[in-house]
């Protein structure tokens, strides 16, 4: 007697591209040990199961014992020897799981095989009620199966892998797989022969010491809880692990693909009932059929089931005055403007909308005090508008070509009035906020992705809501920041013969010229452009000094050109001292002083 399927199939199911771990076989003897127990306990109703795992690291082999239904003859050749035939051939097995109306966790034959990829060797013993025990060893998977003489006296059966030297599983990493692969049966028994320690192996659940877990139950599920990780209430990253079970062993120990992508912050495991879903042939994950499917679906339906659980409790801390954490704060945003909203239920929707303006803070200008965007709105509804400034946005800049003859210099010259409009309509009874970018790194179906935020994004949404203006510092009005031309401006202008107006403000600030984004101003509080604004009215008079207060102002404003051709015709001019001794009439320079008196007042300032 031998394995007899086509070599190419034995050759497949032994090497490890099946695999994607090198322990694959403690699994499929385990999982073949708690089928017979469970025929038996369909045979006995009184049976009580027994597996035990012993292993020897000075000898390098691993052995799974069970005291489960054993085989005879019929079952070893039709099901033990037979690669993927179903043990629902064997007779007395096929009576038995339709008496009890169950399915098995593994095949025999494909769990078999994959131990030669670790083991040199297989010895098996296996005795059934009323029927002569069985012993084997078969030395390769195209070898003869020899008779050993040592054979069971009592019911079950022994499989023993006599490992490989220096192959990919050794003898010592037997219990740390037994440990990880066993997670709902509390009948299995670890062994180290060499010191004669015993360890048996409790229930495993991940997730269930969890607040707010719930109990799963569901046709196609055993057992199984779900529950919400601690990322919403610390501030880590959220992340999602499922484990997923199969007649208690292990299959995936994070499964990211059941419930959908986008849904996060979850910890649960599921042991699924034997056969409700289509087990792959490695044994490490399930097939994505309609099954699999429809239990994805119900198990959303749990999971937003959660989310109301948490939603329920964030808003009773809100409503008794507390501050909530920033992983809630976080996981309100995440959950209403992240990729999960998509999951969501509209009503959950509905309950984050209005939970929002109460838990968003920004900071509010000039103290950059934080303060809830409920109470920032409600501030800002008596003047019907609320300003804000992008911490992540830089000063705006604006760009200008300068013409020197046939050469062309571009220049960049950066907005300077942020500070000073801030600080004029806080003056005038305003409210500015400091909007920030928010980065949250999040598990999505297994990867890790960073999901962006603004809080000038958010409140905008809630400002419309309310009715009030949502408008950016920089975009106010000259008139709303008090950065509006002087009226003298058009005078001064006229007067000097500039090719554009000359605007004049007064401003608290060490810069003689500011540029706003409403063009350049001249900064009457500047001591210079005093100087300048005193000497005006005795100066437009006498050609030399207008020209040069002409080609001044021309450099002020970036026409290098225009200076340059002012300051030649005066250099040129035949009658230079006649027009150096013109002055200004008295009328008109009285009528100039009376002009720019207010702009050059000491007291005259913001």
């Amino acid at each position: 007697m031998r394995f007899k399927p086509h070599d190419r199939v034995i050759e497949l199911l032994v090497g490890q591209s099946l695999y994607t771990t090198s322990d694959h076989a403690i699994r499929e003897l385990l999982q073949n040990a708690e089928d017979a127990c469970e025929l038996q306990r369909l045979k006995d109703s009184a049976f009580q199961p027994e597996i035990l795992v012993r292993y020897s690291s000075t000898e390098n082999w691993v052995e799974v014992s069970d005291n489960g239904l054993g085989m005879n003859s019929e079952a070893f050749e039709k099901s033990f020897a037979a690669v993927a035939a179903p043990k629902e051939e064997v007779s007395h097995i096929q009576e038995l799981l339709k008496q009890g109306g169950t399915r098995q966790i593994a095949y025999f034959g494909i769990g078999i095989l994959s131990c030669f990829g670790v083991a040199d060797a297989i010895t098996v013993n296996t005795k059934m009620d009323e029927h002569e025990p069985l012993a084997y060893r078969i030395s390769g998977y195209t070898e003869e199966f020899k008779e050993i003489p040592e054979k069971l006296s009592v019911r079950g059966t022994t499989v023993r892998l006599h490992l490989k030297a220096g192959g990919p599983m050794q003898a010592g990493h037997a219990p740390d797989s037994v440990r990880r692969y066993v997670r709902h049966a509390e009948h299995v028994v670890i062994e180290d022969v060499d010191t004669s320690k015993r360890e048996p192996l409790p229930e495993q659940w991940c997730g269930a010491d969890r607040p707010g877990v719930v109990t799963i139950d569901d046709p196609a599920v055993r057992s199984g809880v779900l529950a919400l990780d601690s990322s919403w209430e610390d501030n880590s990253a959220p992340q999602s692990q499922l484990l997923i079970c199969n007649g208690g062993f292990l299959v995936t120990a994070n499964e990211q693909q059941l419930l959908p992508q986008n849904a996060i912050g979850y910890v649960g495991e599921l042991d699924i009932v034997p056969g409700e879903l289509s087990i792959l042939i490695s044994r490490e994950g399930f097939q994505r059929d309609e099954g699999w499917t429809q239990l994805g679906q119900r198990l959303t339906v749990l999971y937003n089931r959660l989310i109301e659980s948490q939603i329920a409790q964030w808003r009773s801390q809100v409503d008794v005055g507390d501050r909530l954490s920033d992983g809630a704060t976080r996981g309100i945003l995440l959950l209403l403007r992240g990729p999960t909203k998509d999951v969501l239920q509209e009503s959950l929707i509905d309950a984050l909308a209005s939970l929002l303006p109460r838990v968003l803070r920004v900071k509010v200008a000039p103290a950059n005090k934080p303060a809830s965007a409920a109470s920032v709105i409600e501030r800002a509804k008596p003047n019907g508008v609320l300003y804000y400034l992008r911490e992540d946005q830089g000063p705006r800049k604006f760009q200008q070509n300068i013409g020197q003859a046939s050469t062309q210099v571009q220049i960049t010259e950066v907005l300077q009035t942020v500070e000073l409009r801030t600080s004029h309509l806080v003056a005038k009874g305003h409210l500015v906020v400091h909007c920030a970018k928010k980065q949250f790194n999040v598990n999505f179906g297994g990867s890790t992705q960073r999901v962006q935020l603004h809080d000038a994004d958010l409140l905008s949404g809630l400002c419309q809501d309310a009715g009030v203006r949502w408008v950016a510092v920089d975009e106010a009005t000259p008139e709303e920041v008090r950065l509006e031309a002087a009226n003298q401006s058009l005078l001064v202008t006229q007067l000097l013969g500039a090719d554009s107006e000359i605007k004049l403000t007064r401003v608290h600030s060490d810069l003689r010229v500011i540029r706003d984004v409403s063009g350049r101003l001249l900064n009457c509080s500047h001591p210079e452009v005093r100087e300048i604004l005193r000497a005006l009215p005795d100066a437009v008079g006498n050609p030399i000094k207008r020209v040069l207060l002409q080609a001044y102002m021309d450099l002020d404003t970036w026409h290098i050109d225009n200076a340059r051709k002012r300051i030649r015709q005066l250099l040129v001019a035949p009658d230079l001292s006649e027009q150096a001794q013109l002055s200004t009439g008295k009328y008109l320079r009285e009528y100039l002083e009376e002009q720019l008196e207010s702009l050059l007042s000491e007291d005259h300032s913001e």
